[in-house]
């Protein structure tokens, strides 16, 4: 069984944390947030077309390509 005193003292709320004074007006304002989206959209964009091409890549792999006369013998 717990205390009196100390469950009172245990639902008293904790002191706040002082912070920096130009952080509080910084965060207010939501124009940072624009280059910071833009730059995770950005980076969303280009590994989606890195890993859009990835599997193609994988199959080719390991195997030879056709040099210009080859690709002459198989069109005529």
């Amino acid at each position: 069984m717990m205390n009196l005193p100390v469950f009172l003292a245990l639902l008293e709320p904790l002191p706040e944390v002082p912070q920096a004074p130009g952080l509080e007006s910084w965060m207010n304002r939501p124009e940072f947030l624009l280059p910071i989206g833009f730059g995770l959209l950005m980076v969303l964009v280009v590994v989606y077309l890195k890993l859009r091409d990835f599997p193609s890549q994988r199959r080719a792999r390991g195997k030879s390509t056709l040099d210009a006369g080859q690709l002459e013998e198989l069109l005529i």
